[in-house]
């Protein structure tokens, strides 16, 4: 009996371990009878069972995918700490040392995008460009999204198993990285439809020097919810070129472009069966008309234009300054275009943005999306091209469909005007005087010291202190340049400020304000400032996670006429010369490396602000000034009082309660 019991016992080990076994294979087996239902050669299915049970095991593993930090809470601004995931994810990420590990993508999205690459791209400039829009995304709270990068061959890795890298997934095919992309793309959307189809909402295909602007797809995603259970295929339709019309078998049906098309769950799940019987039919080497081809055939609809709203962009031309030429072919049949270093308004709105061949124009394109800058403009001059030249009537088209947040500085620069952009929309709600928790006062350092001087440093310092403004004395080698309508000498408030630029930079401070030793702040300051700030057009940018510029809260002289032409009502203009001197300046952390960058150029100080304002960000100036260079300014009665000490903040404030 007890050997009996014994052997009943083992028996049910080895059932229940035997059970397990085959639940965790299951998943790989039914995938295999799947493959094999489409008539591959056994000996082809029996291979493909072995690689899908490996990848499953890898997929389904504990180990969590490295995402990118997700946005930090807005209270980590109120200490004047802007956001830690900001550097990672705008900075570029370095390919040199990429981390691949084993990951998997947990639960149910909206939206899939597939990027179509090879391991050379991956790897290098491009590729570490593309990761930032990746990371970008993966912070966006709105919509959840993930991002695969799809490679053919990768050495050192195992095919079929999803990595978790710099933010986003990458996936090795173990097919052929031959361009055109045919086998890859195929083999790409079946890896999706049979590990992720029923995980997402929306699947995006794109091909590597395709830009996302992760800023509009969640209005994208938004819109396209709606038809989330019906057969949808969208993108830039297009029927193929006319000399191979025939050849491509479409019957003038359209196709979706490849740079960038999305499809919907039933359209995947109705073509999915089937991929690789339309793989081995195709009639020509291109992807996107074949995978046409094949939706045509299983789910029997077209490729749907985009909304104009929603824009796939594609680039025919290159464009610099007012010059305009058309795009050139390799020999491999890509498109090759250079890219603008100061996009238009129609490029900022495109949803998807194509080609763009270097890592440092996308980088560079992607610093702009984030920043939200909006550069000046040069006109597209084609009074040396022919005048029917559809590049230039395209270009000038653009341009008037344009705007910018400097209109008074694309005026003065470029002598054509284009309207001011609406303001960017608030992201963090603070207190007006909260925006900034640390102030620097610029002391000159004089030959013969001059201790009235060190006095209005000193009360300015503790003014600011009242005004809970951590302020600190940051002396500087030069003669008092900065009070000259000439400027003379201001080498070194320059060298200066870019050390408290660094500083700020590294502190990670949300937003400094930068004040002249001889800055008297108006008395009601506070005030003043929570109304300047609550205006949309003067404050909302300081109010942002990146998009933030430049507010002048006071000038060198009199203050008076600041604002020429501004309407009564006005709180603030953009900025309206560009021989400037500010006394007292709000810079908000997303211009310090555009200020780092100014530096290494070592011009005047004058000049920093209209640099800011071709670079495209928001230039703001007082009209009502807050901070002017003197002790009281008889100007307009007590609300246009001067303060040079809190008591005398303290002695207004009692006398206006209000």
């Amino acid at each position: 009996k007890k050997k009996n019991k014994g052997k009943m016992m083992k028996a049910v080990r080895v059932l229940l371990i035997g059970v397990a076994v085959l639940t965790a294979l299951m998943p790989g087996v039914v995938t295999w009878v799947m493959l094999c239902s489409e008539s591959h050669p056994r000996s082809e299915c029996m291979a493909r069972l072995g690689r899908l049970e490996l990848s499953l095991s890898f997929e389904d593993a504990d180990a969590a995918p490295r995402h990118a930090p997700q946005l930090a809470p807005l209270s980590d601004l109120i200490g004047g700490r802007p956001n830690k995931a900001r550097e990672s994810l705008i900075g570029s990420s370095s390919s040199a040392n990429l981390s691949f590990t084993p990951g998997r993508i947990v639960g149910n999205k909206d939206l899939l995008v597939a990027v179509v690459s090879d391991w050379k791209t991956f790897t290098g400039p491009l590729g570490s460009a593309s990761r930032e829009w990746a990371r970008y995304l993966n912070g966006q709270t709105k919509h959840a999204f993930s991002v695969i990068y799809f490679v053919g061959q990768c050495p050192g890795l195992t095919p079929g198993i999803l990595y978790a890298v710099d933010g986003a997934h990458m996936l090795c095919l173990n097919v052929t990285d031959g361009y055109p992309p045919q086998v890859k793309v195929f083999h790409a959307w079946r890896h999706i439809f049979l590990y992720h189809a029923t995980q997402f909402s929306w699947f995006a295909k794109m091909d590597q020097d395709t830009y996302l602007n992760a800023r509009n797809v969640g209005a994208l995603v938004a819109a396209l919810m709606p038809y989330s259970s019906s057969v949808q295929y969208i993108g830039k339709p297009f029927f193929g070129r006319q000399a191979e019309a025939k050849a491509l078998g479409l019957n003038g049906r359209s196709y979706c472009s490849g740079m960038a098309y999305i499809v919907s769950r039933p359209t995947l799940q109705a073509i999915g069966p089937h991929l690789m019987r339309c793989l081995e039919g195709v009639v020509s080497n291109h992807s996107d008309t074949e995978f046409g081809r094949c939706i045509h055939a299983h789910a029997g609809i077209d490729c749907r234009a985009i909304s104009p709203d929603y824009k796939i962009k594609n680039m025919y031309f290159s464009r610099q300054g007012s010059s305009v030429w058309p795009m050139k072919q390799t020999q491999e049949g890509r498109l090759h275009v250079d890219f603008m270093s100061t996009p238009l308004l129609p490029y900022f709105r495109a949803v998807f943005l194509h080609p763009m061949k270097d890592g440092s124009t996308m980088h560079r394109f992607h610093r702009q999306v984030v920043q939200q800058l909006r550069p000046l403009q040069v006109f597209p001059d084609s009074s040396h091209a022919a005048d029917l030249d559809w590049h230039y009537q395209i270009a000038q088209q653009e341009f008037r469909m344009s705007c910018v947040n400097n209109p008074t500085m694309q005026r003065i620069k470029n002598r054509v005007e284009l309207p001011e952009c609406p303001a960017v929309e608030r992201e963090i709600a603070l207190p007006g005087e909260q925006v900034v928790s640390s102030a620097y006062v610029m002391v000159a350092k004089r030959q013969t010291e001059d201790s009235s001087i060190d006095i209005f440093a000193t009360t300015l310092r503790d003014t600011l202190r009242y005004l809970y403004i951590q302020a600190t004395i940051i002396k500087y080698e030069s003669d008092d340049g900065l009070l000259s309508a000439k400027a003379q000498d201001t080498a070194g408030f320059t060298t200066s400020l870019l050390d408290v630029v660094t500083q700020a930079r590294a502190a990670q401070q949300a937003s400094i304000l930068v004040l002249h030793e001889l800055a008297f702040l108006r008395c009601d300051f506070r005030h003043g400032l929570q109304h300047m700030l609550a205006t949309p057009r003067c404050g909302n940018h300081l109010y942002t996670t990146d998009s933030g510029g430049v507010v002048v809260l006071g000038l060198a002289g009199d203050g008076t006429n600041t604002c020429k032409g501004a309407k009564k009502k006005d709180v603030c203009c953009d900025l309206p010369r560009e021989d400037l001197q500010p006394i007292a300046t709000l810079l908000h952390h997303s211009t310090y490396d555009a200020i780092l960058e100014w530096g290494n150029q070592k011009k005047q100080y004058a000049t920093l602000f209209p640099y800011l304002a071709s670079l495209g960000y928001p230039v703001r100036v007082a009209a009502d000034p807050l901070a002017l260079i003197g002790a009281v300014v008889p100007e307009g009665g007590d609300t246009r009082r001067f303060c040079s000490n809190h008591d005398q903040m303290l002695e207004w404030y009692a006398q206006h309660p209000k």
